[in-house]
């Protein structure tokens, strides 16, 4: 008689929302399912991931008899480059514990303005950066209770520069226009 053996890669966080295995969590399950809620809810929640303990996962959603499955598998750090990263460090028993949520920049905004009052820990620092190839960031630490936003945007100065220019030549039509039009009624 022949054995089988399955590997188990997935825990269940709630019904229908798996994790990774090696996703400790003890202790923070409620920010984790409110951040994987989230980020399930998102309208492109493909382009959304979660990062725990250094393990970065995105959601795969199958389809079942019952409805959805959600799936946060495992990828690579590559996938990530290019897209916004919020980091949130809570603390929790006197560890300090990072949790990243990846995505766009709006996306990963909503997260920086969410309200984290309902849970049971201290949230220590919230930061918000675009991941590199080889990049490095700094974030700011605050006291047990207070909220710190570091937003740091790894942009050329040319790209900043470009960005100015369009926003600056765009304001100038629309005020153009209104003139134009206010002149023509007189």
């Amino acid at each position: 008689m022949e054995e089988h053996y399955a590997t188990i890669a997935y825990v269940e966080l709630k019904r229908n929302i798996h994790i990774p295995l090696e996703w400790t969590i003890q202790g923070i399950e409620g920010i984790v399912l409110l951040l994987a809620e989230k980020i399930i809810m998102e309208s492109d929640s493909s382009l959304c991931f979660l990062e725990i303990q250094d393990i970065p996962a995105k959601i795969v959603r199958r389809i079942t008899r019952s409805g959805f499955i959600n799936t946060f598998q495992k990828i690579s750090h590559e996938e990530l480059i290019g897209a916004y990263r919020c980091d949130v460090v809570l603390s929790i028993d006197d560890h300090s514990i990072k949790i990243s949520i990846i995505g766009g920049y709006h996306t990963c905004n909503k997260f920086l303005v969410a309200n984290y009052d309902n849970v049971s820990f201290n949230v220590m620092t919230i930061s918000l950066h675009k991941l590199t190839s080889g990049s490095e960031y700094t974030a700011l630490q605050g006291d047990g209770n207070s909220i710190a936003l570091r937003r740091s945007m790894l942009i050329s100065k040319k790209a900043i520069t470009l960005l100015i220019l369009i926003v600056t030549l765009g304001s100038l039509a629309i005020l153009m226009s209104l003139y134009f039009k206010i002149i023509m009624k007189i």
